[in-house]
């Protein structure tokens, strides 16, 4: 094994089904995933799934949740 980089750090979480995953965040402002494969049926299929995103800022954060919703009051239906 060669010389390793630390990326950085990893907690477990738990989804709204009781199920473990682990989350981070990374200095390139990047938000990783991994979880465990509940569809694995083969023995070669991965044991864990990694996804990565962008992460949100507190700037985007503050937009989002300071948009008007529209009043539907006068919809008919």
């Amino acid at each position: 094994m060669g010389e390793m980089i630390k990326l950085g750090g990893l907690w477990i979480n738990q989804d709204k089904n009781g199920n473990e995953y682990f989350s981070g965040n990374f200095g390139f402002g990047g938000k990783i995933n991994i979880f465990k494969n509940t569809y694995k049926t083969k023995d070669n299929d991965p044991d864990y799934t990694m996804s990565i995103s962008a992460k949100q800022s507190k700037q985007d954060s503050k937009q989002d949740s300071n948009q008007d919703v529209s009043d539907n009051s006068d919809i008919p239906f």
